[in-house]
């Protein structure tokens, strides 16, 4: 099966491209993961588990990446098998693009598989794919949004210190004085709509599929494929 796609993600690309080399971003963006180690500069192993109506299965594999070309992109090799579901193999290119508004990461990807994974439908896999595919790159964009800069707290005032003098013009009276308004008080924030980090852009993950998960792309579809019984 042959999957291609893109995805817009607004940061740089050499901060995308770090981030999807670093075990602990990967860990806290992949829906299930357990675990994700570096065994090598290129290479990672991890462990994903997920739940699949009664059944609860742990899938076990590796990744590695290939011809990388900073920070334009790289190629993807993984394997990944469960004792129970079957094994998938799955090699992907990717390229980070930048444009005015951000970085957009292009993939193509092949995947085989075998066991029961075999059994499944092209259209469940890209559809359950856009599932996975939207959560992963929500946590992504999350953990890639630029935080605010903290204001520097004001010192205080000496105790017993002379406040400062306020310089007022006074109005000219009038024949009665005049209450001051009340100011209006503020609007009440509007509502956040969609997902985070998600709103700036056009509509997502209506056309995505994520190509290797990003790191467990094969793993992403057999956890959710896996047939019940």
């Amino acid at each position: 099966m042959n999957i291609n796609g893109e995805y817009r993600i607004p940061a740089r690309r050499e901060r995308i491209w770090e981030a999807l080399r670093d075990p602990e971003t990967l860990r806290a963006c992949i829906p299930g993961c357990e675990d994700i180690q570096q065994v090598a500069p290129a290479e990672y192993s991890g462990r994903l588990m997920a739940r699949v109506g009664a059944v609860t299965t742990v899938f076990a594999g590796w990744l590695r990446l290939e011809d990388e070309d900073f920070p334009k992109g790289w190629t993807i090799s993984t394997h990944v098998e469960s004792s129970s579901a079957g094994w998938a193999d799955g090699h992907a290119t990717v390229v980070l693009t930048e444009d005015a508004t951000g970085t957009i990461l292009g993939y193509r990807v092949r995947l085989d598989s075998g066991g029961r994974l075999a059994s499944v439908g092209n259209r469940l896999v890209q559809g359950v794919a856009i599932r996975m595919a939207n959560d992963f790159f929500t946590r992504l964009i999350e953990r890639m949004k630029p935080h605010p800069i903290a204001t520097e707290p004001q010192e205080l005032a000496e105790p017993g210190a002379t406040p400062p003098r306020r310089i007022v013009t006074p109005l000219a009276p009038t024949s009665a004085p005049v209450e001051a308004a009340p100011s209006p008080a503020p609007p009440p924030p509007a509502p956040e709509t969609g997902l985070p980090g998600l709103n700036s852009h056009s509509p997502l993950v209506t056309r995505i599929i994520i190509g290797a998960g990003w790191i467990f792309y094969a793993v992403l579809l057999a956890l959710l494929f896996w047939p019940r019984g």
